[in-house]
């Protein structure tokens, strides 16, 4: 007697093929190159990169696209540029975007921060792009971290900066500009501008509000909060009068 064929066996095999198509749509998918970021080890001596500016965070952050489309974020060594909320932090950015984006530069660095990021010098045609920013004073020679660099480019930082105030350039409109590691009166000396810094800058402002609104004015919270917004103020104030 001849067994009746069994319609239910080639459903069997549906799981089993529709497995195998998504398996391949991945493989498909990642076989596309797209651009990676940087996960590099701590540096032993100098390093070198070369690359393309693809992105300008601020007047002392990049992104660069190297030849293996790897992205890497660079934080500019010896400088310290205005934050972006802050008196000439738009000028600053705008002032590294001019000299270098879209541009291919080299990267000569000896550090990695906790975030990832290349501490170090670009030049541009042999040009220190770190030193035109405190030249231009669209930065400050970060003195916090100078014993990172070497004796000849502490001395050149430190006389840029010093030729700049006294030329009145850039943020030294103000004869007293704020520092970024002082802006707010909340941020600590030690750190290197890193995004959760920032998120803690916005907390601490939000709570300047609550403080000034509840008029807690015999509290020391409160006179920080004031000594920090009569700062921002007389910093905007200085910047509107010499731009009209």
């Amino acid at each position: 007697m001849r067994t009746p064929f069994n319609f239910s066996k080639p459903r069997a095999s549906l799981p089993l093929f529709a497995f195998a198509l998504l398996f391949a749509v991945s493989c498909y998918r990642q076989s596309s190159p797209k651009p990676t970021t940087s996960q590099a080890p701590a540096p032993v001596g100098n390093q070198t990169i070369t690359g393309r500016i693809v992105r300008i965070a601020d007047g002392d952050t990049v992104t660069v696209l190297d030849a293996t489309n790897t992205q890497h974020r660079i934080r500019l060594q010896g400088i310290d540029a205005p934050e972006s909320h802050q008196a000439f932090g738009t000028q600053s950015k705008k002032s590294l975007s001019d000299m270098i984006f879209d541009k291919d530069v080299t990267v000569i660095y000896d550090k990695t921060d906790q975030y990832g990021r290349l501490v170090g010098k670009i030049l541009l045609n042999g040009k220190d792009v770190n030193l035109e920013q405190v030249k231009a004073g669209m930065a400050w020679h970060y003195k916090e971290y100078e014993r990172e660099q070497s004796p000849e480019d502490r001395e050149l930082y430190a006389r840029a900066e010093d030729e700049a105030r006294s030329a009145r350039r850039g943020l030294w409109v103000d004869a007293s500009p704020t520092e970024p590691a002082s802006f707010a009166g909340m941020r600590s000396a030690n750190e290197n501008d890193d995004p959760p810094q920032r998120t803690q800058r916005k907390t601490n402002q939000l709570s300047c509000a609550f403080i000034f609104l509840g008029n807690f004015s015999n509290t020391r919270s409160y006179e920080l909060c004031k000594r920090a917004f009569n700062s921002f103020s007389g910093n905007a104030s200085k910047l509107s009068s010499a731009t009209q």
